[in-house]
């Protein structure tokens, strides 16, 4: 029995077609992944110090939180304990579930915290707003205070 010949100028096409197919397919796996694979992306604020809070996690990459300073933030560190543990409110998130597909957005208001009190001092004058962050600020460790508190003694400053 007679082995086929084959052709030495197709085996090296083939050979290098499957190269490049290889490579462009680990090159899009690994740059192609934050454009089109899969993910989700969740953005948010702190309740007591209002810094924005972005995690994201990609394919084939690990978690990746980022936590900036926010107009907010700058007023309220010099009211709020440098120590404080903070407290999450996502309001927005991106999700894509497969490989070039569409990506879900949900946006919502999230829990109202230091930002509405910063509101306050923005329409209704600082020291009204200082006071009052002087106040949530001891209620650190009792969320349903703190709602009570944003509910009952500042979302009525709010009103114009």
């Amino acid at each position: 029995m007679r082995l086929p010949i084959i052709n030495p100028l197709r085996l090296t096409m083939l050979v290098s077609i499957s190269v490049t197919l290889f490579l462009g397919a680990a090159v899009l796996a690994k740059f192609g992944s934050r454009r089109f694979g899969p993910m989700r992306a969740d953005e948010g604020l702190c309740l007591f110090c209002g810094r924005h809070i972005q995690v994201e996690k990609f394919t084939g990459s690990a978690e990746q939180t980022s936590i900036t300073e926010t107009e907010v933030s700058t007023w309220a560190d010099r009211f709020v304990p440098a120590n404080h543990g903070h407290v999450w409110s996502f309001h927005s998130w991106a999700e894509r579930a497969h490989w070039f597909g569409d990506a879900s957005i949900a946006c919502g208001g999230g829990e109202p915290g230091v930002e509405i009190i910063w509101l306050v001092g923005r329409r209704r004058g600082w020291p009204t707003a200082e006071s009052l962050l002087r106040e949530y600020a001891t209620l650190d460790s009792d969320r349903e205070a703190q709602n009570e508190f944003i509910l009952e003694a500042v979302s009525p400053r709010l009103g114009d």
